[in-house]
């Protein structure tokens, strides 16, 4: 996130000279204790407009997920659909997008596909025909299983994928979502 700010306000600053860009990217780096670098290159020109630490190394993976957040928020916006359905006779059949936030208590705060399933008067049927992928993706390792960024793929994720258990004071076990 600090990247992403340095970055927008790199951009911002764009009119200010090179060396009080850099000053600022040199402030921010001791303000957040971080390593940063920053390169604005001109394609057209085939030249380099400004750079700082531009040959440090940084891990990629760091680099490409603020291109990745940009990226999915212009393509997707700041919603996405959460299942996709089709009304034959008595009965409603819809299909999961993939959309992680259905039910999940970090991010779930609209409960329209909630209510629209629930108040639906037709026979409720999922279908994870679209499903077309492995439930774990490519690296995922053995050992993170258990950890939360590492919840199963799925058509329909419900609750992120993920169940909590935690013990009650009377040694009785708690569950969400409930059994």
């Amino acid at each position: 996130m600090r990247l992403l700010i340095v970055g927008l306000a790199g951009m911002l600053g764009a009119c200010a000279s090179s060396n009080s860009f850099k000053r600022q990217l040199i402030s921010a780096e001791e303000k957040f204790n971080e390593h940063i670098g920053f390169v604005l290159y001109d394609p057209g020109s085939g030249k380099t407009l400004i750079e700082f630490n531009s040959a440090r190394y940084f891990t990629p993976a760091s680099n490409t997920k603020i291109f990745t957040f940009y990226t999915a928020l212009q393509i997707l916006g700041d919603s996405v659909p959460a299942l996709k359905y089709t009304i034959s006779n008595d009965s409603l059949i819809f299909w999961g997008t993939g959309d992680p936030s259905f039910l999940y208590k970090q991010t779930f705060t609209d409960s329209r596909v909630y209510d629209f399933l629930r108040s639906a008067p037709q026979n409720l049927f999922f279908s994870n025909t679209n499903f077309q992928t492995e439930h774990f993706g490519p690296g995922w390792a053995w050992d993170d299983y258990r950890d939360t960024y590492s919840a199963e793929r799925s058509p329909f994720p419900l609750f992120g994928n993920l169940m909590e258990l935690t013990e009650k004071p009377n040694r009785q076990w708690a569950t969400i979502p409930s059994l």
